[in-house]
């Protein structure tokens, strides 16, 4: 391949935020990237954290033009200079991944000729950027050359999806995006025949809000306030991801107080969701008395992270390079006293619905995922855990800082990858949130900051954090101290695409409701 001159991309720090793991980049030509990237994962010896265009590779990014525009009409002094059009330009492709064996995280960037219109389809290989690259498509125009299923998927007022499965008795429902309750907008396809789904397609992005771009020009401290909201259900996860990222990129670094904050935060966060989701399951299943006691315990958990911290949901717990403005002696005292009284309560009707054969016979086996397809697609979280895959970052990436807590990856005892084994992860996951969060109360109370780096900062940083339902992923350009690039990869990003597959095999349509709750997605965290 014929090689092109090459500007470094900005300041990389040369380790990450966590202990021991080496920071490391390398640029080849796109067709070799893609190829070395598909390589290591579908081999296992890698996974993908961060897969996109590089910053400035937006052809629509008219602030970009404008300004490039501006700085033309100053050096020319032509008032009516047109401002510089992105078309033509060179793009590079990112894939961030990590090595576990090797603990080195590793930047590959493929540069792709000034006018070339594509690039090697990384989803012919690895089907967890499937949907991944339809974006990438959508945003820019640049077409991923082989990718197996190339549609629409950012416009769904514009492309809905078409029945799949056709013949005699087979009917097409659809379902939403309108829907019951307070869920987000979301349509769901079904091809059934009878009452067994044969297929279904989702289709999201009803409510995508933009916020990548919204950042662009912002301080980190201000674009933290959208981080916070890119899925209100995983605010601390996203806060956290965003402040390592950030504060690489910056060069200001952290500390272990505050990340110790970050972590209790962390499993507050996981606890309550994890409840929300067992009262879900409940009520899918007709337990309506549990539904009722576990939806009771979920408000006195959000009515204890606003006690201690202000807020509900925790945001505002995370801070950039300090610690959180909490007084720890009285919060840890009011946590001390409340947690037990509703980890009992919790338990108690966990324990009844174990013990209900009608419940776990509606689980098992619903909604299976099969191990391969956990592998093929990249899931994470409790939907990978109950594959038998010890996906959790806080046992690898963030080991160091789980070391006092005595946390393990909490993978299904019993492996099947349907509902009921994803209810059991997260009943173990419960146990060990709240051992967590007891370990860790008495070491915090010490405040801490870090130095903010120099205010004129150029770099570039990447930040994980475990969500309740997996591996949250920020990756943040930085130039002058303000945000160039930003790229987010929540969660339910890696899970939705094998949502379809999972519902579709040997389920029938009241399996549907079971299947949602146990899958637990958000659809804010894509839609983003």
């Amino acid at each position: 391949m014929e090689t092109v001159d090459w500007v470094a991309p900005a300041r990389l720090a040369p380790t990450l935020p966590w202990q021991g793991w080496r920071m490391d980049a390398r640029r080849d030509g796109v067709e070799d990237m893609v190829a070395d990237v598909a390589q290591g994962l579908v081999s296992g010896r890698t996974e993908l954290l961060y897969y996109g265009f590089a910053p400035g590779d937006d052809l629509d990014d008219r602030a970009d033009r404008e300004a490039a525009g501006k700085r033309d009409r100053g050096a020319t002094g032509d008032r009516d200079a047109p401002a510089e059009r992105g078309d033509g330009r060179s793009r590079e492709l990112l894939a961030v991944t990590c090595d576990h064996s090797q603990r080195e995280v590793l930047w590959r960037f493929g540069r792709c000729e000034a006018g070339q219109s594509g690039f090697p389809s990384l989803a012919a290989h690895f089907k967890g950027v499937l949907w991944t690259e339809r974006e990438m498509w959508e945003k820019t125009g640049c077409t991923p050359v082989g990718h197996p299923d190339l549609r629409p998927i950012m416009h769904p007022e514009e492309c809905l999806p078409d029945p799949v499965a056709r013949g005699a008795g087979t009917f097409h429902l659809p379902l939403g995006p309108v829907r019951a309750d307070v869920s987000e907008s979301g349509f769901f396809l079904f091809d059934t025949l009878g009452e067994q789904i044969m297929h279904m397609q989702p289709q999201l992005f009803y409510k995508h809000r933009d916020i990548e771009s919204l950042a662009r020009g912002m301080s980190p401290e201000d674009a933290l306030l959208l981080a916070e909201r890119i899925s209100g259900t995983s605010t601390v996860a996203h806060a956290t991801a965003f402040c390592r990222a950030a504060e690489q990129a910056l060069g200001c670094g952290s500390s272990r107080e505050i990340e110790m904050e970050r972590v209790l935060f962390g499993e507050m966060e996981r606890l309550y969701n994890h409840v929300h989701d067992f009262s879900q399951l409940a009520s899918a299943t007709g337990m309506t008395v549990a539904q009722a006691q576990l939806a009771r315990a979920k408000e006195e958990l959000l009515r204890l992270n606003a006690q201690v911290t202000g807020s509900r949901y925790l945001r505002g717990a995370v801070a950039l390079g300090r610690s959180a403005s909490v007084d720890w002696a009285a919060g840890a005292a009011r946590l001390a006293a409340e947690l037990p009284a509703i980890d009992r309560r919790v338990r108690h009707f966990l324990e009844l619905l174990q013990n209900t054969p009608t419940f776990v016979d509606r689980l098992r086996p619903t909604g299976i995922v099969e191990e391969e397809w956990a592998k093929g697609y990249g899931t994470v979280g409790p939907v990978a855990r109950a594959c038998g895959l010890a996906v959790d970052v806080r046992s690898d990436c963030l080991s160091h800082l789980y070391e006092s807590t005595g946390h393990a990856c909490m993978t299904a005892e019993d492996a099947f990858g349907d509902a009921l084994s994803r209810f059991r992860v997260r009943v173990r996951e419960w146990g060990v949130s709240l051992d967590i969060v007891t370990k860790l109360l008495p070491l915090l109370g010490a405040s801490s900051s870090v130095d903010a780096g120099s205010p004129h900062a150029a770099g570039r940083g990447i930040g994980v954090a475990e969500s309740p339902r997996g591996r949250v992923g920020h990756v943040l350009f930085c130039d002058g101290g303000k945000v160039v690039s930003w790229g987010i990869r929540a969660a339910s990003a890696w899970n939705w695409p094998v949502f379809g597959l999972a519902t579709a095999n040997g389920n029938i349509q009241t399996d549907f409701p079971i299947i949602d709750a146990s899958f637990a997605l958000s659809y804010a965290g894509l839609d983003r």
